[in-house]
């Protein structure tokens, strides 16, 4: 642990959850290191705090002492479908006229690093996608105070198993639903620009997916309105806002990377079910 002085708070904060000592805390990311904050940040969120004024002095945590975690840990994670026109032609698929919603568990949600493990039945497809994540609590959210709503951005890895999505009539619930198929991470971005914002999926070093978050079919603000309309939103929630084309079938072995400055790079190892 060394010591360290204030950063500035002139750029975009990048909110971190880790385990350090068996404890479970939030921080900020600094260079290679990790500054812990003294509260959560959605609280600090909440009371219109400013996170660098939240971090403790005079401590900076290496990248080594720490295991970082999802960044967030989500009562429910709700993805969009279809929300990038060119995912709809490539697809086939008529534009929706309205957010297309589905409703992941928690069990879904892994971090950073952490292996995805594939049903040993399953065709499965890999979608990085961009997430809002939801800092305070609300219900008939109007489009004009989403951005009172959201703390900041992450990446997320909207797997799903395209034999069980078919199977099943095109019910996501299962096909989405297994343990380990959301990825989340590295962290939470608060000050990202989504006019400017340009994501892209590597599946073994080739690029697979990219698209700008301008492109969406439907902006943060009419998702995050029009599931509000349906379900109360909590601090720690997530809204999957959907992928560029297309996704890729991915398999054992494969290394995924999805990546967005300033959030990062979201990265996974594949591996196949365990034999029984």
């Amino acid at each position: 642990m060394a010591a360290m002085s204030r950063a500035s708070t002139d750029r975009a904060m990048r909110i971190v959850r880790f385990r350090y000592l068996g404890r479970r805390r939030y921080g900020l990311l600094d260079g290679d290191g990790v500054r812990p904050l003294s509260t959560s940040p959605f609280r600090a969120f909440q009371q219109g705090r400013d996170l660098a004024e939240c971090v403790e002095d005079g401590v900076l945590f290496g990248r080594d002492e720490v295991v970082l975690l999802p960044p967030c840990a989500p009562g429910k994670y709700v993805g969009i479908g279809i929300n990038y026109r060119a995912t709809a032609e490539a697809l086939g698929m008529a534009m929706p006229e309205e957010p297309v919603v589905y409703v992941r568990p928690p069990n879904c949600i892994i971090g950073d690093g952490d292996r995805i493990v594939l049903p040993a039945d399953g065709d499965v497809v890999c979608e990085g996608e961009l997430a809002a994540v939801i800092g305070r609590r609300g219900r008939d959210i109007a489009e004009g105070d989403v951005a009172a709503h959201v703390i900041g951005y992450t990446l997320t890895n909207d797997l799903m198993d395209v034999a069980r999505f078919h199977k099943d009539k095109g019910n996501p619930s299962l096909a989405k639903g297994r343990d380990g198929f959301a990825p989340l991470g590295p962290c939470i971005a608060t000050g990202l620009d989504l006019a400017t914002a340009e994501l892209a999926t590597f599946v073994n070093g080739a690029r697979v997916q990219a698209g700008f978050a301008r492109d969406m079919l439907f902006g943060v603000e009419r998702c995050v309105s029009h599931i509000s309309r349906f379900m109360t939103l909590e601090p720690g929630d997530v809204v999957a806002l959907g992928c560029p084309p297309t996704p890729a079938r991915i398999a054992p072995g494969d290394r995924i990377e999805i990546g967005c400055a300033p959030i990062g790079t979201l990265a996974n190892e594949v591996a196949g079910a365990p034999r029984t």
